[in-house]
């Protein structure tokens, strides 16, 4: 068990934030005195502090799970960790660009992520995803400039 105690001193004020509180750990109170309890059931030298977020504040928070990066920036670089994976690991590169797809499903690189996407499925044995990803891609980007390449892709 800890007891939690407020500092109130002046050496210890300067060295905490305003806004939080000093908690020291102290050991539970045992019929034999221990090395890390000073008389009089102070804390000793050797205990651990930390300090903690009042109660309310933000910081006191569970963790939570890491958040996804968004934005442009975060666009490319997904986008470009696909183009690398193409060649030598196309499943890669292939779920990359899914993951592109629920990220930023209307994304600025939208095109360039399903010009991959079809690369990585004709490189991967799947020709008939291939086909008909492309004809889903030029029923959504009529006149793209992609569409060539596309075409080079998936011709027979």
């Amino acid at each position: 068990a800890t007891a939690t105690t407020s500092a109130t001193t002046a050496s210890s004020s300067a060295a905490t934030p305003p806004g939080l509180r000093l908690v020291v750990d102290e050991p539970a109170p045992s019929a034999e005195p221990s090395a890390a309890s000073t008389p009089g059931g102070g804390a000793s030298a050797s205990s651990a502090a930390r300090t903690t977020p009042p109660a309310g504040a933000s910081g006191a928070q569970a963790p939570s799970a890491p958040r996804e990066e968004t934005g442009p920036e975060a666009e490319v670089r997904l986008l470009e960790r696909a183009q690398d994976a193409l060649r030598a690991r196309p499943a890669e590169a292939l779920a990359l660009a899914e993951d592109h797809a629920r990220r930023f499903p209307q994304g600025m690189l939208a095109q360039e992520r399903e010009v991959i996407a079809i690369e990585a499925l004709m490189k991967t044995g799947r020709a008939s995803e291939a086909n008909a990803r492309a004809a889903r891609f030029k029923a959504r980007f009529p006149g793209s400039s992609h569409t060539r390449r596309i075409d080079a892709l998936v011709a027979p």
